[in-house]
């Protein structure tokens, strides 16, 4: 996120699809990055919004783990219903942006 920020010139919203595993301290860590670029931050918690979707996430992928997938990228499949954008660019969490983002849109 840091590095998507200190690249992008424009106001840009990020959208963190979460569940009940992301603790309020690195909740509060993400949005300190978000405060320090004037940046928006949206954390969406699927356990909450959405509860009954991601159960059945949970269900269709309980031969995740076995096969290298996690819950966490069932999620893809259900950001139109938590995300009300009309682009959305999917980024894993452990890529580095070294451009401008907004070339991508």
């Amino acid at each position: 996120m840091h590095s998507i920020f200190s690249n992008t010139k424009s106001k840009i919203v990020v959208h963190i699809i979460a569940d009940n595993l992301l603790t309020d301290d690195n909740r509060n860590k993400l949005q300190q990055i978000a405060d320090k670029f004037e940046q928006t931050l949206v954390i969406h918690n699927v356990d909450e919004e959405i509860p009954n979707r991601i159960d059945d996430i949970r269900k269709a992928f309980t031969w995740a783990n076995e096969n290298r997938f996690t819950v966490g990228a069932g999620y893809r499949l259900i950001y139109h219903e938590v995300i009300d954008a009309e682009k959305v660019i999917h980024l894993d969490v452990d890529m580095i942006c070294n451009l401008d983002i907004t070339i991508l849109f």
